[in-house]
């Protein structure tokens, strides 16, 4: 793989763009509970803080950390997977290993990133 690091940085990239994008989901959920009758506002989720954005910062180099320290095989495999959208038969063709073998690298690489993720302080 020639370009191992820019596809580790998309990976890591896109997972931070989802989880942004489930936050800003979560938040728009709490916007609109807020206009239910009896409704607290909570304003914490309205704008996110210096707080919320270094931690995210944070799981973004963790994330990064994680897939850096994976086995070659399912390091590649995970980022062949997420980085350039390859499908688990065109993975394992590229890899020489069994479709099933892909799969596991996968499941383990996001185990990883949630083991991972969850040790952060909340």
């Amino acid at each position: 793989m020639t370009n191992a690091r820019a596809f580790l940085f998309q990976t890591a990239s896109n997972l931070a763009i989802d989880q942004l994008r489930r936050v800003k989901l979560h938040n728009r959920f709490l916007e609109a509970e807020a206009h239910y009758p009896g409704a607290q506002q909570e304003t914490e989720y309205a704008v996110p803080s210096a707080e919320r954005t270094a931690s995210a910062e944070q799981q973004l180099q963790l994330v990064f950390t994680t897939i850096e320290g994976l086995p070659a095989n399912c390091r590649r495999a995970f980022l062949l997977h997420r980085g350039r959208d390859m499908t688990y038969n065109e993975i394992a063709r590229e890899l020489g290993v069994s479709t099933s073998m892909v799969e596991k690298y996968i499941i383990q690489a996001l185990r990883q990133c949630r083991r991972d993720l969850q040790e952060l302080p909340s």
